[in-house]
Protein backbone atom coordinates (compact mmCIF):
# COMPACT_ATOMS: atom_id res chain seq x y z
CA UNK A 1 0.00 0.00 0.00
CA UNK A 2 1.32 3.36 -0.78
CA UNK A 3 1.63 6.35 1.69
CA UNK A 4 3.08 9.33 2.03
CA UNK A 5 2.34 12.07 4.70
CA UNK A 6 3.51 9.98 3.17
CA UNK A 7 0.50 12.84 1.33
CA UNK A 8 0.74 12.55 0.77
CA UNK A 9 1.88 11.36 5.80
CA UNK A 10 1.74 10.57 4.66
CA UNK A 11 3.03 11.50 3.09
CA UNK A 12 0.12 13.93 1.42
CA UNK A 13 1.99 16.92 -0.54
CA UNK A 14 2.84 20.07 -0.91
CA UNK A 15 6.68 19.62 -0.34
CA UNK A 16 7.17 23.01 -2.28
CA UNK A 17 9.22 26.11 -1.95
CA UNK A 18 9.48 29.48 -3.65
CA UNK A 19 10.14 29.95 -7.03
CA UNK A 20 13.63 31.06 -8.28
CA UNK A 21 15.73 31.32 -11.99
CA UNK A 22 16.32 27.71 -13.19
CA UNK A 23 14.79 26.19 -10.30
CA UNK A 24 11.99 23.44 -10.41
CA UNK A 25 8.21 24.97 -10.10
CA UNK A 26 7.51 25.17 -6.50
CA UNK A 27 5.02 27.43 -5.23
CA UNK A 28 5.29 27.87 -1.07
CA UNK A 29 7.59 29.05 2.13
CA UNK A 30 4.87 27.45 4.38
CA UNK A 31 1.62 25.75 4.13
CA UNK A 32 -1.43 24.67 5.95
CA UNK A 33 -3.75 21.99 5.60
CA UNK A 34 -6.50 20.53 7.66
CA UNK A 35 -6.30 16.49 8.29
CA UNK A 36 -9.86 14.58 7.64
CA UNK A 37 -10.90 11.33 7.80
CA UNK A 38 -11.81 9.60 4.43
CA UNK A 39 -14.80 8.03 5.91
CA UNK A 40 -16.39 10.53 7.85
CA UNK A 41 -14.71 13.62 6.62
CA UNK A 42 -14.44 14.51 10.23
CA UNK A 43 -11.61 16.73 11.64
CA UNK A 44 -8.99 15.07 13.10
CA UNK A 45 -5.82 17.16 13.24
CA UNK A 46 -3.72 19.64 11.09
CA UNK A 47 -0.34 19.49 9.16
CA UNK A 48 2.02 22.45 8.74
CA UNK A 49 4.48 22.44 5.89
CA UNK A 50 8.19 24.58 5.90
CA UNK A 51 10.62 25.17 3.56
CA UNK A 52 14.45 26.58 4.22
CA UNK A 53 17.24 26.86 2.14
CA UNK A 54 20.49 24.59 1.84
CA UNK A 55 23.39 25.46 -0.30
CA UNK A 56 23.45 24.63 -3.84
CA UNK A 57 19.94 25.16 -4.83
CA UNK A 58 19.02 22.14 -2.78
CA UNK A 59 15.77 22.52 -0.53
CA UNK A 60 14.33 20.69 2.87
CA UNK A 61 11.06 20.17 3.26
CA UNK A 62 9.62 19.36 6.63
CA UNK A 63 6.36 18.58 7.79
CA UNK A 64 4.59 17.91 11.04
CA UNK A 65 1.76 16.60 11.36
CA UNK A 66 -0.32 16.56 15.05
CA UNK A 67 -3.70 14.99 15.07
CA UNK A 68 -6.56 15.51 17.70
CA UNK A 69 -5.62 11.83 19.68
CA UNK A 70 -2.20 12.80 20.42
CA UNK A 71 -0.62 10.96 17.90
CA UNK A 72 2.15 12.84 15.53
CA UNK A 73 4.19 12.82 12.37
CA UNK A 74 7.17 14.73 10.95
CA UNK A 75 8.68 13.89 7.70
CA UNK A 76 11.88 15.90 6.15
CA UNK A 77 12.56 15.59 2.55
CA UNK A 78 15.85 17.22 0.94
CA UNK A 79 15.40 18.41 -2.61
CA UNK A 80 17.89 19.53 -5.26
CA UNK A 81 15.50 22.36 -7.11
CA UNK A 82 17.79 23.22 -9.36
CA UNK A 83 17.14 20.88 -12.74
CA UNK A 84 13.83 22.14 -14.40
CA UNK A 85 11.90 18.77 -12.84
CA UNK A 86 12.69 18.78 -8.80
CA UNK A 87 15.18 15.55 -8.05
CA UNK A 88 14.89 13.96 -4.74
CA UNK A 89 17.81 13.29 -2.73
CA UNK A 90 16.83 12.37 0.95
CA UNK A 91 13.85 11.48 2.68
CA UNK A 92 12.53 10.47 5.96
CA UNK A 93 9.03 9.97 7.93
CA UNK A 94 8.53 9.16 11.81
CA UNK A 95 5.54 8.52 12.78
CA UNK A 96 4.86 8.67 17.25
CA UNK A 97 2.34 7.41 19.78
CA UNK A 98 0.38 10.02 21.55
CA UNK A 99 2.81 9.53 24.76
CA UNK A 100 6.02 10.32 22.31
CA UNK A 101 7.44 6.88 21.87
CA UNK A 102 8.09 6.18 17.94
CA UNK A 103 6.51 3.29 16.43
CA UNK A 104 7.52 3.48 12.60
CA UNK A 105 10.07 4.78 10.43
CA UNK A 106 10.82 5.01 6.93
CA UNK A 107 13.86 6.73 5.58
CA UNK A 108 15.67 6.78 1.74
CA UNK A 109 18.99 8.02 0.68
CA UNK A 110 19.13 8.61 -2.81
CA UNK A 111 22.77 9.09 -3.27
CA UNK A 112 24.03 5.79 -1.54
CA UNK A 113 20.21 3.76 -3.02
CA UNK A 114 19.93 2.32 0.46
CA UNK A 115 16.21 2.66 2.01
CA UNK A 116 15.46 1.39 5.68
CA UNK A 117 11.90 0.15 7.06
CA UNK A 118 11.69 0.57 10.78
CA UNK A 119 9.35 -0.64 13.25
CA UNK A 120 9.38 -1.16 16.87
CA UNK A 121 8.88 -3.90 19.50
CA UNK A 122 9.15 -3.04 23.16
CA UNK A 123 10.70 0.33 22.28
CA UNK A 124 13.41 -1.63 19.95
CA UNK A 125 13.93 -0.92 16.43
CA UNK A 126 13.36 -3.56 14.15
CA UNK A 127 14.99 -2.45 10.66
CA UNK A 128 14.46 -4.24 7.07
CA UNK A 129 16.83 -2.39 4.55
CA UNK A 130 17.96 -2.70 1.55
CA UNK A 131 20.14 -1.33 -1.28
CA UNK A 132 18.14 0.22 -4.63
CA UNK A 133 19.49 1.98 -7.66
CA UNK A 134 17.43 5.39 -7.71
CA UNK A 135 16.74 6.20 -11.06
CA UNK A 136 16.11 10.43 -11.38
CA UNK A 137 12.26 10.04 -11.39
CA UNK A 138 11.94 8.06 -7.80
CA UNK A 139 10.45 9.84 -5.49
CA UNK A 140 9.17 9.52 -1.81
CA UNK A 141 6.30 10.52 0.86
CA UNK A 142 5.05 13.94 -0.20
CA UNK A 143 7.80 14.54 -3.29
CA UNK A 144 5.64 12.75 -5.43
CA UNK A 145 3.38 15.85 -5.59
CA UNK A 146 6.65 18.29 -7.34
CA UNK A 147 6.71 16.16 -10.57
CA UNK A 148 2.70 15.87 -10.75
CA UNK A 149 2.72 19.29 -10.24
CA UNK A 150 5.27 19.81 -12.86
CA UNK A 151 3.74 17.62 -15.28
CA UNK A 152 0.36 19.85 -14.83
CA UNK A 153 2.33 22.94 -15.69
CA UNK A 154 3.83 21.32 -18.72
CA UNK A 155 0.01 21.18 -19.90
CA UNK A 156 0.73 17.37 -20.51
CA UNK A 157 -2.20 15.53 -20.60
CA UNK A 158 -0.37 11.87 -21.16
CA UNK A 159 -0.23 9.51 -17.99
CA UNK A 160 3.04 10.48 -16.04
CA UNK A 161 5.06 7.39 -15.37
CA UNK A 162 7.57 7.15 -12.12
CA UNK A 163 8.84 5.29 -9.05
CA UNK A 164 8.18 5.85 -5.79
CA UNK A 165 9.54 4.22 -2.36
CA UNK A 166 7.46 3.05 -0.12
CA UNK A 167 7.43 0.88 2.87
CA UNK A 168 4.83 -2.15 2.76
CA UNK A 169 5.79 -3.07 5.20
CA UNK A 170 9.88 -3.76 3.94
CA UNK A 171 11.15 -1.35 1.55
CA UNK A 172 9.86 -1.04 -1.94
CA UNK A 173 10.75 0.27 -5.44
CA UNK A 174 7.21 0.49 -7.08
CA UNK A 175 6.68 1.64 -10.86
CA UNK A 176 3.40 4.18 -10.87
CA UNK A 177 1.10 5.87 -13.04
CA UNK A 178 -0.29 9.34 -12.65
CA UNK A 179 -3.42 10.87 -14.78
CA UNK A 180 -5.01 13.77 -14.60
CA UNK A 181 -8.73 14.11 -15.00
CA UNK A 182 -10.78 17.10 -16.24
CA UNK A 183 -10.96 19.68 -13.99
CA UNK A 184 -14.00 19.37 -11.61
CA UNK A 185 -15.15 20.83 -8.23
CA UNK A 186 -13.78 18.94 -4.67
CA UNK A 187 -15.87 19.46 -1.47
CA UNK A 188 -12.58 20.67 0.80
CA UNK A 189 -11.71 23.51 -1.13
CA UNK A 190 -12.98 25.87 -3.58
CA UNK A 191 -13.06 26.81 -6.93
CA UNK A 192 -11.77 24.35 -10.60
CA UNK A 193 -10.01 21.61 -9.21
CA UNK A 194 -7.57 19.10 -11.22
CA UNK A 195 -7.27 16.04 -9.76
CA UNK A 196 -4.27 13.65 -10.18
CA UNK A 197 -5.07 9.46 -9.76
CA UNK A 198 -1.93 7.65 -8.45
CA UNK A 199 -1.82 4.16 -8.80
CA UNK A 200 0.60 1.44 -8.96
CA UNK A 201 2.14 0.37 -13.09
CA UNK A 202 2.00 -3.61 -12.96
CA UNK A 203 1.97 -3.70 -17.11
CA UNK A 204 -0.23 -6.76 -18.01
CA UNK A 205 -1.05 -7.64 -14.16
CA UNK A 206 -2.57 -4.43 -13.46
CA UNK A 207 -5.85 -5.99 -14.66
CA UNK A 208 -5.59 -9.06 -12.07
CA UNK A 209 -3.67 -6.84 -8.79
CA UNK A 210 -4.96 -3.17 -9.72
CA UNK A 211 -8.93 -4.70 -7.96
CA UNK A 212 -6.65 -5.07 -4.49
CA UNK A 213 -4.61 -1.81 -4.27
CA UNK A 214 -5.54 1.76 -3.36
CA UNK A 215 -4.90 4.24 -5.18
CA UNK A 216 -3.88 8.02 -3.82
CA UNK A 217 -5.51 11.20 -5.03
CA UNK A 218 -4.01 14.67 -5.23
CA UNK A 219 -6.18 17.58 -5.87
CA UNK A 220 -4.11 20.89 -7.67
CA UNK A 221 -6.11 24.27 -8.30
CA UNK A 222 -6.74 25.27 -11.97
CA UNK A 223 -5.01 28.20 -11.10
CA UNK A 224 -1.90 28.81 -13.73
CA UNK A 225 0.84 27.29 -11.05
CA UNK A 226 -1.33 24.76 -10.40
CA UNK A 227 -0.82 24.65 -6.25
CA UNK A 228 -1.74 22.00 -4.70
CA UNK A 229 -4.87 21.86 -2.23
CA UNK A 230 -5.02 18.13 -1.27
CA UNK A 231 -4.79 14.41 -0.85
CA UNK A 232 -6.07 11.24 -0.13
CA UNK A 233 -4.02 8.60 1.10
CA UNK A 234 -2.83 5.76 3.73
CA UNK A 235 -1.15 7.49 6.57
CA UNK A 236 1.31 4.49 6.66
CA UNK A 237 0.90 0.77 5.41
CA UNK A 238 -2.27 -0.86 6.35
CA UNK A 239 -3.24 2.37 8.36
CA UNK A 240 -6.38 4.96 8.00
CA UNK A 241 -7.31 6.32 5.05
CA UNK A 242 -7.03 10.46 5.43
CA UNK A 243 -7.93 13.57 3.14
CA UNK A 244 -5.66 16.47 3.72
CA UNK A 245 -7.06 20.06 2.39
CA UNK A 246 -4.88 23.33 1.84
CA UNK A 247 -5.99 26.55 4.86
CA UNK A 248 -7.14 29.12 1.99
CA UNK A 249 -5.45 31.64 4.25
CA UNK A 250 -1.70 29.18 2.86
CA UNK A 251 -3.19 29.17 -0.49
CA UNK A 252 -0.79 30.40 -3.44
CA UNK A 253 -2.48 34.06 -5.10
Amino acid sequence: MMCVAALLAAAVAMVLGPRRAGAAPLDFRTADFRILSATTAAPIGKVHYAVSDAPASVQIVTSEARYTDGQHDVERDKIDTHSAIPIMLGYEHEFFHADGTRFMSSKANFSTGRGECTSYDGGKPVVTSKTFVFAKDTYAGAGIMLPLQASLQSGKRAPAIMHYFVCVPGPKLVKIEALAEPQASWAHYPGSIVRADIRPDFGWLNYVIAPFLPEMHAWFSAAPSFPLVGGEFSRYYKGPEIIIARDQATAAK
